[in-house]
């Protein structure tokens, strides 16, 4: 994309899709052909029931390659419960499914913050100009850069202020209106678990890296 300028500007646009008219979730684990589509059909679960998502209206698109077969896909979905009254689709071409070219960005964006954490090597961007909030030539890490972009469309752990009814499944924070301070909570609430999964095989230096970048989320000024 470096010297191309439409595709750049492409880029632009499905993050500006996926900031602003989406909600995210992210699974980070061990790259194994053979178990991608039982691992993220696993992490789609969690995701799920975490964070309350009603599947009896819930279309799940499948870029191409992530199962043998469709066939198999079906077999796998049928092996979780949770994924019950969802509808999916197997098999899909990312140059037709516009849903699938803007998770492909998304997902690049999160590998490039997470190599960073791992590596200790960051890019350092421009991120000043107009209609940007930052004089011209201010400048920031990339990954830092990237997860401002996306931070408010992040599935978050829930917060409950005043004792309501909640699904438990959800495991929200639960606030004491008497003692606790909401907005500690509202504005620095916890990524992992609710929108960053980890697979239970991924190694230490994986995880441990996924928690310190994405373990939790500033919501606050960031000016």
């Amino acid at each position: 994309m470096d010297s191309d300028s439409r595709l750049q500007l492409v880029r632009k646009k499905l993050m500006n899709i996926a900031g602003s008219n989406s909600k995210i979730a992210v699974f980070f684990g061990p790259f194994s052909r053979k178990r991608l589509g039982i691992q993220t059909l696993q992490a789609l679960q969690s995701v799920i029931v975490r964070n309350g998502i009603d599947t009896e209206s819930l279309i799940v698109h499948f870029d191409e390659d992530m199962f043998k077969s469709t066939n198999e896909a079906a077999r796998l979905h049928g092996l979780f419960s949770s994924l019950t009254g969802c509808k999916i689709y197997a098999e899909e071409n990312s140059l037709k499914c516009r849903g699938i070219q803007v998770a492909d960005a998304v997902a690049h964006s999160f590998g490039q913050i997470v190599k960073s954490a791992i590596t200790g090597d960051e890019k350092i961007v421009d991120i000043g100009g107009r209609n940007t909030g930052y004089a011209k030539g201010t400048e920031a890490p990339l990954s830092w850069a990237l997860l401002m972009n996306l931070r408010y469309a992040m599935l978050t752990r829930p917060v409950i202020y005043d004792g309501e009814n909640y699904d438990s499944a959800t495991d929200p924070v639960v606030i004491d209106p008497e003692n606790d301070e909401p907005v500690d909570f509202g504005q620095n609430p916890t990524l992992l678990g609710w929108g960053v999964q980890v697979a239970p095989e991924a190694d230490e230096v994986l995880r441990q890296a996924v928690e310190k970048r994405l373990g939790k989320l500033w919501l606050g000024c960031i000016h």
